[in-house]
């Protein structure tokens, strides 16, 4: 590794903590001190996320769960309207047209919140 002297000035706060720095790490030059921690600096820097890409990782996890829990819910639905069925209480079309019409109750709902939020 090449290095290279320099000559700096440090505020007092600065100097102290290089100096404690040193201690801590047990470093004899502030030069290398320096060096340690700018190699942990960059380190650092290239494990910062974007606020991209933390938006892409939710939102591909949050699609995922919706997505599952949607299935979930329709797998109720159906099994509901099945029991029903069987109990008596409602009739095959009762049942065909009541899923028929919160399907669409359901697509309306989603139409009007993506208007909202222009999506």
């Amino acid at each position: 590794m090449n290095t290279k002297r320099r000559m700096i000035t440090l505020d007092e706060e600065t100097d102290q903590y290089l100096q404690d720095y040193m201690a801590e790490h047990k470093l004899r030059f502030s030069g290398e001190a320096i060096m340690d921690i700018c190699q942990k600096y960059r380190a650092e820097k290239k494990k910062e996320w974007s606020l991209e890409t933390i938006s892409e990782i939710v939102s591909h996890n949050l699609h995922d769960v919706l997505r599952d829990e949607l299935k979930n819910i329709r797998l109720g639905v159906k099994q509901s309207a099945q029991s029903l069925l069987y109990a008596g209480i409602h009739f095959k079309f009762d049942n065909d047209e009541s899923l028929k019409l919160g399907r669409q109750e359901g697509e309306i709902v989603v139409q009007l919140l993506r208007a909202q939020n222009n999506v």
